[in-house]
């Protein structure tokens, strides 16, 4: 199911939540719309099911205007973070609920329903279930429950709002390893909500990042951690430095350091700039053999498992922290120790003006 979104605004009141949104999700895609708390995702992701109306804008199913439809027409699967199974059906009447509602003429004999919901306890991997109730199942086999009714209906789009958050990280992770498996076996046109970096890059085809009600980017897992299009990206999806420098027909200078970067991110020399390192991204040295690089000062150390994360000090006017990851093999080959007097210098630096605008 192809779905377009085009000029979307939605108003509570005096408060405008969304803005101005074009959005476009290709049949068989996994979309995920991910974003801080208010970002608007969630109501974006409930005026594709018809349980909220856009003030302004249109909404299309494969070309069918939809926008005033209601939600029992569009044919959509919803998966909700807290499960909203019936506590007092089993498994197997939760998963036939969709089935069994249908109005006469389009209903299933009991025969097919019964063997459509053992074809999905199969594919959501809970054969044998069939008896239980949803207080006796893990956080993890509800959620798979619920996934399973949502899919009994076989409808043309599925929408999940933050289907994981409820649980534990461990059953996150192995969750959305079998959401990918799920999503290739059935190629339903999916879209989650989320506001979990990891859980979006990992899982979705395309990541649609939202703040204060607007598109911020959209693009591949890849684009979006590769080339964040503004600081707002860089710190949200975490892990990044930020460096405050000035521009230079060198690059920018940042301390003691001059950093090259594409020129199209400066537009005059003398520009106040920010810059942004990911810490995987940053490299030490004892020894400065080059302008580009930044003297610091290790002031802690923290292994966790295989990678050892460094925070260093350097002079940039004022005291300023930043943080470098290693390798436990890197690391000890350098015999880094805290107080040492070290040089660094990033791999890779995204700039922008200091007044950027996200």
């Amino acid at each position: 199911m192809f779905i377009e979104m085009k000029g979307i605004a939605k108003d509570f009141g005096k408060t405008t939540v969304l803005s101005d949104i074009d959005l476009t999700v290709q049949s068989g895609e996994l979309l995920a719309l991910l974003g801080p708390s208010g970002s608007g995702k969630t109501t974006l992701l409930r005026m594709i099911a018809g349980l909220e109306w856009p003030t302004n804008g249109k909404i299309s199913f494969q070309g069918r205007d939809v926008t005033n439809i209601s939600a029992k027409d569009r044919k959509i699967g919803f998966v909700f973070q807290h499960y909203a199974l019936f506590n007092h059906m089993t498994v197997a009447k939760n998963i036939a609920y969709g089935l069994r509602v249908k109005k006469k003429q389009e209903r299933m004999n009991k025969k097919d329903i019964a063997k459509k919901v053992q074809e999905l306890l199969a594919l959501v991997k809970l054969e044998g279930y069939d008896d239980r109730y949803p207080s006796q199942l893990s956080g993890g086999q509800k959620q798979r429950v619920a996934l399973a009714r949502a899919l009994a209906i076989e409808p043309s789009v599925l929408l999940l709002d933050e289907p994981f958050g409820a649980l534990d990280a461990q059953v996150r992770k192995e969750l959305r390893h079998w959401l990918r498996t799920l999503h290739k076996q059935t190629g339903v046109t999916t879209v989650f909500v989320t506001h979990d970096q990891e859980e979006a890059l990992d899982v979705a085809d395309q990541v649609v990042v939202m703040k204060d009600g607007q598109i911020i980017q959209t693009g591949s897992p890849v684009d979006i951690y590769e080339s964040p299009n503004s600081p707002f990206m860089y710190k949200f999806l975490g892990g990044a430095n930020e460096f405050k420098g000035t521009a230079t027909a060198a690059g920018v200078n940042i301390g003691h350091a001059t950093w090259p970067i594409d020129n199209n991110s400066i537009t005059a020399v003398g520009d106040n700039m920010i810059g942004f390192a990911r810490s995987h991204e940053m490299e030490l040295s004892k020894e400065k053999v080059t302008n580009d690089q930044l003297e610091v000062c290790i002031s802690s150390i923290h292994p966790v498992g295989p990678l050892i994360f460094i925070e260093a000090i350097h002079q940039n006017g004022e005291q300023e922290k930043i943080e470098v990851q290693l390798s436990k093999q890197i690391f000890d080959e350098m015999d880094i120790k805290v107080g040492d007097r070290m040089y660094a210098r990033p791999q890779r630096l995204g700039v922008f003006i200091e007044d950027f605008i996200i």
